[in-house]
């Protein structure tokens, strides 16, 4: 240790979280306490946690010294109420499952379809949850999807609640988008060999048809598809 730490007084503190795989861990912290400034902290162990020991970390807390800083006072109430304690039970209910949720999606070459069947699972558990916060966490869901430009653009096509017709949907999407792009690409040569020249008409039909794609009725299948962009 830095023996410049040594002659100020030290703050240690154990940091309890989750890894990718789920499995709680402590990591045990340690500063330097020093009223010019922040102080960088230095992990100095990391313990795996066979469960989540909150009941242990109150017992600890309520063994300190009554005339340490407010926090300490504060956490005190707090892990002794037993409303907080009510409260982690729902939690630990109703959104236990998040962890999990979260390490799924941070999988490696995920599906799109994979995801937004997890995302849409979610969102319905949520909406299921009983009690004003999970209301709260249902808007707070909302509002941070439709934030996402992608997400919005992908659900304005005409998706059914049937994952197989989003997956359907999907590729439509994508087949039109590789016609968006021959067409653009057969603009750009048309502009470099006559680059004098106005582009055809014939291009700007076949790009006008492209653009007004998805007001014509839902294609029963690919090749409704293309018949409609060829026609």
């Amino acid at each position: 240790m830095d023996t410049k730490a040594v002659s100020h007084a030290a703050l240690v503190r154990v940091d309890e979280t989750t890894d990718r795989c789920g499995r709680y861990i402590a990591n045990i912290v340690v500063g330097k306490l020093d009223s010019t400034g922040p102080s960088s902290p230095h992990s100095i162990a990391s313990r795996v946690l066979v469960v989540a020991n909150s009941s242990t970390i109150a017992r600890v807390i309520q063994t300190f010294d009554e005339e340490d800083p407010v926090s300490i006072r504060e956490a005190k109430v707090a892990t002794s109420s037993s409303t907080v304690v009510s409260d982690l039970a729902y939690v630990k209910s109703y959104f236990g499952n998040l962890p999990r949720v979260i390490v799924s999606l941070e999988a490696r070459d995920l599906p799109l379809i994979e995801s937004v069947k997890i995302i849409h699972t979610v969102q319905e558990g949520v909406k299921q949850t009983p009690g004003p916060v999970a209301s709260s966490v249902a808007t707070k869901l909302e509002q941070a999807l439709q934030r996402n430009p992608g997400w919005r653009t992908m659900f304005t096509l005409p998706l059914s609640k049937d994952l197989q017709t989003v997956n359907l949907d999907l590729s439509l999407a994508v087949h039109s988008a590789m016609n968006v792009k021959i067409s653009l690409k057969k603009m750009r040569e048309e502009a470099e060999s006559e680059p004098n020249s106005v582009v055809t008409s014939e291009v700007v039909k076949d790009v006008q048809k492209l653009a007004q794609f998805y007001d014509f009725p839902k294609p029963n299948s690919i090749e409704d598809d293309v018949s409609h962009v060829k026609n």
